[in-house]
């Protein structure tokens, strides 16, 4: 700090010299001041600069780091991160899983229209009793289903091969189309009336006949080969999407 003159000598110079330092004192303090104000300014600025670049760059590695973990993810996902991660993708739950989605498995239905017809009369000693004859002829359409019970499926995982053990195809629903049912020919008897007892148990002895049938037919094995069939395209189609094309698909009958 430059001191300030307590004494001054009159005169016009010195007056004038005496205000002239002070001012310029005055002036200097200010100057120092608005300076020293200036400098601060200058290193919260550098300093914020400073943070901000340093933000910068570790936004920029987060970026980096979050890219190549994902990336990496990405890999393993689809089975490119080697055979260990790729075997852990494909399990038995997930085939089930993927078979489930079908509801029935390898179904095969057979078709057909049948006609038959009932008789029956009151015997005694295997000796007919007239006039206890009653009859009717029936005809209508069907419908058989057979096919592979998803819950006998079993799927077991053996490194790089899947085995699938099927059970025999049965059959699984047997429909008698109601609006072709038409009966012809019917005779009745006061002694020996018919009853709705008499077309329901002759609908199910001609639906065991209509079965019996079917299976001659070849309608089981139809519903194992479409079984087979079924398993092997939704199991290529999901080792297709996973990536995965070194696996085999083999097919036992279980006992």
């Amino acid at each position: 700090m430059i001191p300030k003159l307590r004494h001054c000598i009159v005169g016009n110079g010195m007056v004038y010299y005496c205000v002239y330092y002070t001012k310029r004192k005055s002036n200097m303090e200010d100057i120092m001041g608005h300076n020293e104000n200036i400098g601060k300014e200058l290193f919260w600025e550098r300093l914020k600069f400073k943070f901000a670049i340093l933000g910068g760059i570790l936004v920029v590695i987060l970026m980096i780091v979050v890219f190549l973990v994902g990336k990496n993810y990405g890999k393993s996902s689809n089975g490119e991160a080697g055979i260990v991660k790729s075997s852990n993708k494909i399990t038995e739950t997930l085939l089930r899983q993927q078979m489930e989605r079908v509801g029935e498995l390898g179904t095969a239905k057979y078709y057909y229209t049948n006609m038959g017809k009932y008789e029956n009369a009151k015997a005694i000693n295997g000796v007919a009793i007239p006039f206890t004859n009653k009859s009717f002829i029936i005809a209508y359409d069907g419908i058989i289903k057979a096919g592979v019970d998803l819950q006998d499926v079993t799927i077991k995982l053996e490194k790089k091969k899947i085995n699938i053990t099927l059970p025999k195809a049965k059959i699984l629903s047997h429909e008698v189309i109601k609006d072709s049912v038409v009966v012809y020919d019917e005779k009745n008897s006061i002694f020996n009336g018919l009853s709705i007892s008499d077309v329901t148990d002759f609908e199910q002895s001609q639906n065991e006949i209509m079965e019996e049938k079917a299976e001659k037919n070849g309608i089981l094995e139809e519903a194992e080969k479409n079984a087979k069939t079924t398993l092997k395209t939704i199991f290529e189609v999901f080792l297709l999407e996973n990536k995965e094309d070194s696996y085999t698909i083999e097919f036992h009958s279980k006992e």
